[in-house]
């Protein structure tokens, strides 16, 4: 019985495997695509969401004659930054599936904005 071992002297060469197929690669690229319009798409409603709320709370303080500071101005404009960034990264681009720092950016403002709302309570009248 003679079990013949590999031979080093053969010039047997195999070209290494990707850790992928084409298939898989493609199928990556789309589920990651729907998993940002998706996350987008919730970045946007939450956004339209905040705006609608605080834009009604400013236009009824305004109608009783009352400022409501500084705060609830910049809750509204960091929603119309989310809804703009939103819509724009909703568009096809390939640089939309990619984490930006702007993201990080309007995590920290929105941070901020709830910030201000819990420490700043009073109300000045006109």
């Amino acid at each position: 019985m003679c079990i013949k071992l590999h031979d080093r002297n053969t010039t047997e060469h195999s070209t290494p495997r990707p850790p992928f197929s084409h298939k898989h690669t493609i199928a990556m690229v789309v589920i990651s695509r729907a998993i940002s319009l998706v996350l987008r798409a919730g970045q946007l409603i939450s956004a339209v969401i905040v705006a609608g709320i605080v834009g009604h709370y400013l236009a009824v303080l305004d109608d009783a004659g009352l400022y409501p500071g500084s705060r609830f101005i910049y809750t509204e404009v960091v929603a119309g930054l989310a809804i703009f960034t939103s819509l724009i990264l909703l568009l096809p681009f390939v640089w939309a599936m990619t984490p930006l720092p702007w993201d990080f950016g309007m995590f920290i403002l929105w941070v901020r904005a709830r910030w201000r709302e819990e420490t700043n309570t009073d109300m000045q009248t006109r």
